[in-house]
C-alpha cells in the first residue's frame, strides 16, 4: 500500500523510488539543522543557563521534528520526541535548566532518535575553529 511505504516496520533505507529518497534525504536534513540548532542552544549559552524563553523556543523545534516524523510515518522518533517535549514542559516549572542538563536531552535524544534512523549520523559536536 502506497501509504505505507514509510511506516516504522520499513527498515531504513529501504525506498521505493527516486521521489522517496528526494523526501528522506530533506526529512534527514531538517533533523540535522534541527538539531545543531538545539546542540548549540546549549553550548552557545554563557550563564550556564537557559531560561524559560529559551526552553519554549527549544520545544518548538522539537514539535517541528515531531510533525515531521509524524508525517514520514516514523512512530518510535515520535514518540521519543512527545517524552523529550514533555521532560523540557516539566522543566519549565523552574523557569530555568541548566545549560549541563538541556545539553543530556540532546545528546541523549539524539541518539535514541539516531538509533531508531542510523542514516541520520547527527553532529554531537560542534566543529572546532578553523
Amino acid at each position: 500500500m502506497e501509504s505505507e511505504k514509510f511506516s516504522r516496520s520499513m527498515p531504513p533505507g529501504e525506498l521505493d523510488c527516486e521521489e522517496d529518497e528526494e523526501l528522506m534525504t530533506i526529512f534527514l536534513g531538517f533533523y540535522r539543522e534541527s538539531f545543531v540548532r538545539l546542540r548549540d542552544m546549549a553550548s552557545g549559552d554563557s550563564s550556564g543557563e537557559l531560561g524559560s524563553a529559551k526552553i519554549r523556543r527549544a520545544r518548538e523545534i522539537v514539535s517541528a521534528m515531531g510533525g515531521a516524523a509524524h508525517y514520514m510515518g516514523y512512530d518510535g522518533i515520535v514518540e521519543a520526541l512527545e517524552e523529550w517535549n514533555e521532560k523540557l514542559a516539566s522543566s519549565l516549572r523552574g523557569n530555568v535548566v541548566t545549560a549541563e542538563a538541556f545539553a543530556g536531552f540532546v545528546v541523549s535524544y539524539g541518539h535514541r532518535v539516531q538509533a531508531l534512523l542510523p542514516r541520520l549520523q547527527l553532529p554531537f559536536r560542534s566543529p572546532g575553529p578553523s
